[in-house]
Formats: C-alpha cells, sequence, structure tokens
C-alpha cells in the first residue's frame, strides 16, 4: 500500500516537474523572439543607415581636372578646404562607426540567437521527455488509482461483510443466550418432575400395598362368613384394620392427585 502512495506522489511530481519545464521553455520562447524582433529592427536600422552613407570620389584624375577647371586663383582655397576635416567627413566617420557598433551588436545578437536556440532544442527535448515521463506516469497514476478504488472496494465489501458477521454473531449468541435459559428452566423443570414422579411411585407402591391388604381382609372376612359354625372373635379387628387400609389409601390419592396437579404446573413451565 505504501509502495502504490510513492509512485502515486513521484508521478505527481513528475507532472509539476514537466509543468516548470514548459513554463521555462514558454518563457525562452518568447525571448527568443524578442530577439529575433530587435535583430530585425536593428538590420533596418543599418539598411537605413547605409542608404544614407554617400560613397566618396576616388583621388586622382578628378581632383587634378577641377583644379585645371578653376584656374590658378581657385587653388589656395581649394588648399584651405583640404587644411581640415570638413562637416561630411566627421558625419561619414560618426556613420561609419555607428554602422560597426550595428554590426557587432547584430553579431552578438546572432551569437546570443544561436545559443538560445540550441537552449530552446535542448529544452524542446527535455519537454518531450517529460511529456513522454508524464504520460507514462499519468498512466502509472491511473492505474494505481484504479488498483486503490478496486482495494477500497474490496475493502468496503469486506467491511460489509463483517458488519453481517457481526450481526450474526450477535444474534447467535443472544439465541445462544436464550436456549442456555430454556435449558437451565428445562433442566430445573425436569428435576422437580423426576422429584414428582418419584413420589407419585411411592404414593402408587403404597395404594397397591393398601389394595392387597385390603383384599386379603375380604377375603379372609368371606372365608368366615361362608363358615356361620365357627366363631369369629377377631371379626371387629379385621373391620378397623380394613377401615384404617381404606383411609390410608385415600390420603395417599389424595397426595397422588396433588402430585399431579404439581406436575401438570411444571409442565406448563416447560419451554
Amino acid at each position: 500500500m505504501n509502495s502504490k502512495w510513492v509512485s502515486i506522489a513521484a508521478a505527481i511530481a513528475l507532472l509539476v516537474l514537466a509543468l516548470l519545464f514548459l513554463r521555462y521553455a514558454m518563457i525562452q520562447a518568447e525571448r527568443l523572439s524578442k530577439l529575433e524582433l530587435e535583430n530585425r529592427e536593428l538590420r533596418e536600422k543599418i539598411a537605413r543607415l547605409t542608404a544614407t552613407v554617400s560613397v566618396p570620389a576616388a583621388p586622382g584624375a578628378p581632383a587634378k581636372q577641377e583644379e585645371a577647371r578653376r584656374g590658378p586663383a581657385d587653388v589656395p582655397q581649394q588648399h584651405s578646404r583640404a587644411a581640415g576635416p570638413s562637416l561630411e567627413d566627421y558625419s561619414l566617420t560618426q556613420t561609419k562607426e555607428q554602422l560597426a557598433a550595428a554590426r557587432s551588436t547584430i553579431s552578438e545578437l546572432e551569437h546570443h540567437l544561436a545559443g538560445t536556440r540550441e537552449t530552446v532544442e535542448k529544452l524542446n527535448e527535455q519537454i518531450e521527455q517529460l511529456k513522454a515521463a508524464g504520460q507514462e506516469s499519468r498512466e502509472t497514476l491511473a492505474a494505481n488509482v484504479r488498483v486503490v478504488e478496486a482495494m477500497q472496494a474490496e475493502m468496503q465489501s469486506k467491511e460489509t461483510r463483517l458488519s453481517q458477521l457481526q450481526t450474526e454473531s450477535k444474534r447467535l449468541t443472544e439465541q445462544s443466550r436464550t436456549v442456555s435459559d430454556r435449558l437451565s428452566r428445562f433442566g430445573q423443570a425436569n428435576k422437580e418432575l423426576e422429584d414428582i414422579n418419584r413420589r407419585r411411585d411411592n404414593y402408587l407402591t403404597n395404594i397397591q400395598r393398601r389394595y392387597r391388604e385390603l383384599t386379603d381382609l375380604f377375603r379372609t372376612m368371606s372365608m368366615r362368613i361362608d363358615r356361620p359354625s365357627e366363631t369369629n372373635p377377631a371379626q371387629p379387628v379385621e373391620l378397623s384394620r380394613i377401615q384404617t387400609a381404606i383411609s390410608m389409601a385415600e390420603e395417599d390419592l389424595r397426595q397422588l392427585q396433588t402430585l399431579n396437579a404439581a406436575a401438570q404446573r411444571v409442565q406448563a413451565k416447560l419451554p
């Protein structure tokens, strides 16, 4: 994940560097255009100065012919003019100096212009390289962005799934707690039912014993009734035993009914 962000940062840095180089190239191109304009103006100025400069006549025969034509009287005046520099010669010299200075300036400008053009060509090459690098960086950035988006989508999906699992786990925990409570109540009710069943078995055993005892007593009494010649001195005792057995059996039946009602109440509490 960190390498992806480093790649993204590097791509952004390359884009910024490419923009800076492009700005510098535009400034150099503007300077180059300005220098070409100045060079053109200087060339036009030199052309105008060259046009205004008059070419002097060659010394020799024309001067002698002029002396012969003017005669001896005009010779001193000509010599007096040649004695010092004329205004035309001074203007011509100044114009030549300006022309030489302009040519020197043009030469320097052309040299500087050639260097500037070379610099601009190098900058253009660097700009092309930076454009290629920028395009590659943009593609890398786009690929990294797609990877990050895919990772974010995957993380979002995992978070959603985790949330669902947490909700399901919470529901199962609550269900398990409910089941545990029900099992606890069921175990307690089961113990109560076991105790009730044990007591009911005891009462049923007692009732069966009372029934057998009563059966034996009734059988004995019936045998004695069948033989009236024999005396029955123990008949009141047997009747008392029968009444006692019947009373105890009725008590056992009441207790059994009470236990049956308790068992029904416990069964109603079962989940």
